[in-house]
């Protein structure tokens, strides 16, 4: 019976390496990187992929000019991207563009910007909820996303222009999504603060 257990995890542990020499690395134009188990073109001109996230797969559709390559297992690389016109960048640059995506993608933390806004959504729905305007608290937090969006994210230190054009494109990305995070966190709090006003009175 030992001998049959020890030969069953034998097997299984070589059906779990071979499964895992099967997948490949997805890479996005927007820098973000994928786990694949399967990638087929459609008819429709759209990717099927099968993505591993945390050792669970999960089906996923990609446009066709979403995808800059996949990497094979055995390092050999597909390249999807073409440049269709005089102005799109070439393959070399969009490689290093996509490098400082990924940079900011790992390292860019928008989290002043993001506490800032988190306050001024807060006192916003606060005011207006104390004189019964609540309604109007997701249009004028806006006001605050609007103008800290639009300043532009410390940059790094590089010479490459198009590196740091890759940068800066992906932390603004990314501070957006922060920005919508914490309006929302402040309008809960807000609101909750002005009813709470209103309960004291």
């Amino acid at each position: 019976m030992r001998y049959l257990f020890i030969l069953h995890l034998f097997f299984s542990m070589y059906l779990y390496g071979s499964a895992q020499k099967e997948r490949d690395t997805l890479i996005l134009n927007n820098g973000k990187i994928y786990v694949v188990e399967s990638f087929e073109l459609q008819k429709d001109s759209t990717f099927k992929a099968i993505i591993i996230n945390k050792n669970k797969s999960k089906e996923k559709t990609f446009d066709y000019d979403e995808i800059f390559s996949i990497k094979k297992q055995n390092n050999k690389e597909i390249v999807y991207y073409k440049k269709v016109s005089k102005d799109d960048l070439s393959e070399d640059e969009m490689r290093t563009f996509i490098k400082g995506e990924q940079l900011a993608i790992s390292k860019y933390k928008p989290r002043l910007e993001a506490i800032t806004n988190y306050l001024l959504s807060s006192g916003i729905t606060f005011f207006l909820g104390i004189h019964g305007l609540l309604f109007y608290a997701p249009i004028a937090v806006m006001v605050p996303i609007i103008i800290i969006a639009n300043i532009q994210p410390k940059s790094i230190v590089t010479k490459n222009e198009i590196f740091k054009a890759g940068y800066i494109t992906s932390a603004k990305s990314k501070k957006i999504k922060c920005l919508i995070k914490s309006s929302l966190a402040g309008i809960l709090t807000g609101g909750s603060g002005s009813f709470i006003f209103f309960k004291i009175l």
